[in-house]
């Protein structure tokens, strides 16, 4: 097995990627995507998701610039999507998200406008227990071209957010509020 640790300097962002190889996979573990650290507290806000690389064409999610939410997601296969044609379309990545975490995939907005592609269930959700390969579902909502989408392509974006246990618990009824019971339109335009 080779272990190696390779570090990249993009657009002011400092990108640390562990790996392992294994076999015909790479097991990946993002060490860091931020800026370079200037504190103890900065250090510790980042967090860490083992990422495994199922196809030698993946891409490793990345973001953009350095203070975005989302991380791009590269499509590894070539898919022609017709006027309102859907699809499943492979990343040929793994993650293993923390405990109280959840991966929801995006669509990216200059796709949406320029093209017509959209994620069909926006935002998709990626549970922390799932260790399968992320895929994203796509929409071609332009009603006279095809989308072409090849490999290497950035088809969506991942972002990671904390969220909290909940519990629901029967109740009689519930506590008043300013809104009540208004809904679809009832605040006005």
């Amino acid at each position: 097995m080779d272990t190696f640790f390779a570090s990249k300097v993009a657009n002011g962002v400092k990108i640390g990627v562990n790996s392992l190889a294994l076999n015909d996979f790479e097991l990946f573990a993002i060490d860091s995507i931020v800026a370079e650290p200037n504190t103890a507290q900065e250090r510790t806000r980042v967090l860490r998701v083992p990422i495994l690389k199922l196809d030698p064409a993946a891409v490793i999610p990345v973001q953009a610039n350095q203070h975005d939410a989302g991380f791009d997601l590269y499509s590894i296969e070539e898919v022609n999507l017709e006027p309102f044609g859907r699809t499943m379309v492979r990343t040929g990545i793994a993650i293993a998200l923390p405990e109280g975490t959840v991966g929801l995939v995006h669509p990216r907005s200059g796709l949406a406008i320029k093209q017509g592609l959209a994620v069909l269930n926006s935002p998709g959700t990626i549970d922390a227990g799932y260790r399968g390969e992320i895929k994203v579902i796509l929409i071609n909502l332009d009603p006279k071209k095809d989308i072409l989408i090849s490999p290497g392509d950035r088809i969506a974006q991942l972002v990671i957010q904390e969220f909290k246990q909940v519990k629901f618990e029967l109740v009689s009824e519930l506590e008043d509020s300013d809104r009540g019971t208004g809904g679809f339109g009832s605040t006005g335009r």
